[in-house]
């Protein structure tokens, strides 16, 4: 008889839940459990499944978003601000492109490719002035890039390269410093 809702013999459907103890065929038994090892791709035998690396490429992906957002913030917010300007500084014989901002008191300079939140370096407006100024590549035609050497400290000076234009706002920023107050007792 087939096996019909209702009408079928207890044991003879395998849809049948209860097995009837009256019933003369021995039961069903399932195939024996494989070892973990096994068994391919259930992710249990200690190797990556198709889920995990899509997962950890959808990850990095996110990161390397969150990352670029983050920079490009970050030098858009350097960039817009009043008195900023690109310089390259020279740093232990190398080039580093960066940005420079004069504030009220301060001169601020930041890495280009850094996320760093806080200027790399400061240097109080009081204690900067201007050793030399040439063009940055010989036998270049004026309004090229000027190499300006910087005494920023007793004893320290810096190299920064940058546009005439911003130099001439730095030399004006320096220019319009308020007097130094000497205390005299």
């Amino acid at each position: 008889m087939p096996c019909t809702a209702g009408r079928s013999r207890a044991g003879s459907c395998p849809s049948t839940a209860t097995r009837s103890p009256w019933s003369s065929t021995p039961p069903r038994r399932s195939p024996p459990a494989r070892p973990a090892a096994d068994r391919p791709g259930d992710g249990r035998d200690g190797g990556v499944s198709g889920h995990h690396i899509a997962l950890v490429a959808l990850l990095l992906a996110a990161l390397v978003v969150v990352v670029a957002g983050l920079a490009v913030s970050r030098w858009h917010s350097l960039t817009r601000r009043v008195g900023s300007f690109r310089s390259t500084q020279r740093r232990h014989g190398r080039w580093v492109r960066g940005i420079a901002h004069y504030g009220a008191r301060d001169l601020y300079w930041w890495r280009l490719r850094s996320l760093a939140p806080r200027p790399e370096q400061t240097w109080p407006r009081g204690q900067i002035g201007v050793v030399e100024r040439r063009a940055a590549v010989e036998g270049t035609e004026p309004g090229g890039p000027l190499l300006v050497r910087l005494r920023v400290a007793p004893g320290e000076e810096v190299e920064l390269v940058m546009t005439p234009e911003a130099y001439a706002g730095l030399t004006s920023w320096l220019e319009a410093a308020p007097p130094v107050a000497h205390h005299v007792i």
